[in-house]
């Protein structure tokens, strides 16, 4: 577990930029949404996410028990 934060910084920069994206999405437009509406943002968003080239490589290489090659796509 990351504690100082160059740790968290780098333990997010090896995420997928796809997933970081929708997070930092979800935190921004979640804020003021009620609870309903936040679980429909982070439903549509995961949504998008599994379909994603991105999501299938990531799937692949915990497999494969490797670090992944996350191409934005």
């Amino acid at each position: 577990m990351p504690s100082t934060a160059k740790e968290w910084a780098e333990a997010i920069c090896q995420a997928g930029p796809l997933a970081v994206r929708a997070a930092k999405e979800a935190m921004i437009m979640g804020y003021n949404l009620t609870l309903e509406d936040g679980l429909r943002l982070e439903n549509s968003l995961g949504a998008y996410l599994y379909g994603t080239e991105d999501f299938a490589e990531g799937t692949k290489a915990f497999v494969e028990k490797r670090k992944p090659n996350y191409k934005a796509k």
